[in-house]
């Protein structure tokens, strides 16, 4: 019993030495993500939640989620607020505003500088880190669509089109987007929504440097499995899969966006969508299908390729989400300019 007691005192002994070699040597950046089921098959933020992304030394990025799972200090009613353009924002951790604080966020920017014209707009934010546009349907026909949004962003990353093909929510069948009875979390997230329900794992998860060290290490080994699995199919294999694969990704996306409009249009909302750009050193281009897009609003921020402060990939700095923020402005100031004189 005594050599037990021994061995539990140098195992925690062990994790706080861990824990403080890392806090003051080697911190790690700390970007912790909690998760709920929803009825509908996908995940969505834990409500009522208050943490922090630590990003490197003395770089805190605070998140506040309200009940409803939003990225906001602010509850909304299913009714809109009167002479308020309402707009329901679908989204990744881009749209999120993951690495930027709540000030530098280009919604946050957007609504300023409508405020200071005169233009009141609210964002229902129901962006989630790791989404698809797949998941983000789901999101807006069981869920953001009752809020009567007059606008629906979907803020598009070149990350959908694996992702959405990924999760296996939808294919295509003669043509036609087909939802299929699949729960996305039997594959994915299922383990941390479990974990959650373990006394204290919020704290550790936001808190812990050493926890976070494994989980990247876990992550790490995890991309070497799989690029150890591409390396052993044969080269001619590899480049044909692709090829198919990025068209067939292409139509899936392409359709699923289709389904969105549709929702949007039968519930009276107009949809448009934020292109952010596929960001490689020395290949920076927009990834969105918009040519199997018909009559959808597409925001593709030139400027933004010309203003990167990083060139490889990365979440949209201050800088860059300033440069989101001029482009969603003009285009709201657009709508509801023809709201005003559709009156």
């Amino acid at each position: 019993m005594k050599s037990f007691f021994v061995l539990v005192l140098v195992f925690f002994y062990s994790l706080g030495f861990s824990e403080l070699f890392f806090i003051y040597f080697c911190p790690e950046m700390i970007k912790c993500r909690f998760f709920v089921e929803t009825p509908y098959g996908v995940y969505r933020n834990a409500s009522n939640m208050e943490y922090s992304h630590w990003l490197g030394y003395n770089k805190q990025i605070k998140f506040k989620i309200n009940s409803q799972g939003m990225r906001s200090d602010e509850e909304f009613d299913y009714h809109k607020t009167p002479n308020t353009l309402r707009v329901v924002v679908l989204g990744d951790s881009q749209g999120m505003g993951w690495d930027v604080a709540v000030k530098d966020f280009f919604l946050t920017q957007t609504k300023d500088r409508l405020s200071s014209y005169g233009k009141k707009v609210e964002f229902l934010n129901f962006s989630v880190s790791g989404y698809g546009t797949a998941d983000e349907l789901m999101v807006l026909k069981h869920d953001a669509i009752q809020f009567q949004p007059d606008i629906v962003l979907l803020v598009w990353h070149f990350s959908d089109l694996d992702d959405n093909w990924i999760n296996s929510f939808f294919t295509i069948q003669d043509g036609k987007l087909v939802e299929k009875a699949v729960n996305f979390l039997a594959k994915r997230n299922k383990i941390q929504i479990f974990c959650a329900k373990v006394p204290g794992y919020y704290w550790v998860a936001s808190h812990s440097h050493l926890w976070n060290f494994c989980l990247r290490l876990l992550a790490t080994a995890s991309g070497i499995v799989k690029n150890f699995k591409n390396v052993c199919v044969p080269v001619a294999q590899m480049s044909e899969e692709k090829n198919v694969d990025i068209h067939e990704k292409e139509i899936l996306s392409a359709r699923i966006i289709e389904e969105m409009n549709r929702v949007c249009i039968e519930h009276q909302s107009r949809l448009c969508v934020i292109d952010i750009p596929y960001i490689q050193p020395g290949e920076n281009r927009f990834e969105l299908p918009q040519e199997k897009l018909r009559d959808i609003d597409v925001i593709r921020p030139q400027r933004l390729l010309e203003e990167l402060e990083v060139k490889e990939p990365h979440h949209l700095t201050p800088r860059e989400n300033i440069v989101i923020a001029d482009y969603l402005v003009a285009y709201l100031l657009k709508i509801i300019d023809e709201k005003e004189k559709g009156k």
